[in-house]
């Protein structure tokens, strides 16, 4: 009775992830902030080009705001799109379920932020040592991000016991050191750190998917 308990309660935690949908849609947000961050949040063009529209300063506020918010209305516009997936394919078979709203343990993510910040003062520990660039520092915070979100799936994965998010934070973190080769452009690196995370969920994504289509499949014909 207790097993059968405990596994209802791990079914419940795997709900949101296990379908493969949820990597694809973090990977897809990941892609959009990199290209939002590679064309516009450090494109000064962009910012001169509204500073001198000569316009009511609560129009260039707007389009400041609608820049910076670009990302965050296409991640949310994802949020609906994986729901109506999940309705028409995985809801059909299994009735819809409500997800477990912690997919983190609390001493995971505290162990994620203490990882953030010991990262990031080792970095400025080692500016005097180091033959630091222009973007040394910057490429410090996208390298403490990268350990940080690394653990934070570990974490996830042995809470939801789903192992191909184990490999997925293993194999970030030990590529995130990577980052700091580039010292030539903040734009570049940040486009290359955030695509390449969202490269890997993607796949994760995509290769979870494709496996369970053809069974969908199976089942919606036996329907």
């Amino acid at each position: 009775m207790v097993h059968d308990a405990e596994e209802l309660i791990l079914k419940t935690r795997q709900y949101e992830f296990v379908d493969g949908l949820r990597d694809i849609q973090l990977g897809i947000s990941f892609f959009v902030m990199g290209i939002f961050w590679y064309a516009l949040a450090l494109n000064p063009r962009i910012w001169i080009f509204i500073l001198q529209l000569e316009v009511d300063k609560w129009i260039r506020t707007i389009a400041f705001s609608l820049i910076l918010g670009l990302p965050v209305l296409v991640i949310l516009a994802t949020l609906p799109l994986m729901k109506w997936v999940r309705k028409r394919w995985l809801w059909k078979q299994t009735g819809m379920v409500n997800a477990s709203r912690m997919v983190v343990p609390s001493r995971y993510t505290l162990f994620a932020v203490l990882v953030f910040v010991a990262t990031v003062a080792i970095g400025i520990w080692l500016i005097p040592v180091l033959q630091t660039g222009e973007f040394y520092m910057w490429n410090v915070i996208l390298l403490a991000t990268g350990w940080s979100f690394a653990l934070t799936l570990v974490g996830m994965s042995n809470y939801v016991k789903i192992r191909r998010y184990m490999f997925i934070g293993i194999l970030g973190g030990l590529v995130s050191p990577a980052i700091l080769l580039f010292q030539s452009s903040m734009q570049a690196a940040g486009l290359i750190f955030l695509s390449g995370w969202g490269l890997l969920l993607l796949g994760s994504g995509i290769a979870v998917v494709s496996q369970a289509w053809p069974h969908s499949k199976e089942h919606s014909h036996v329907g």
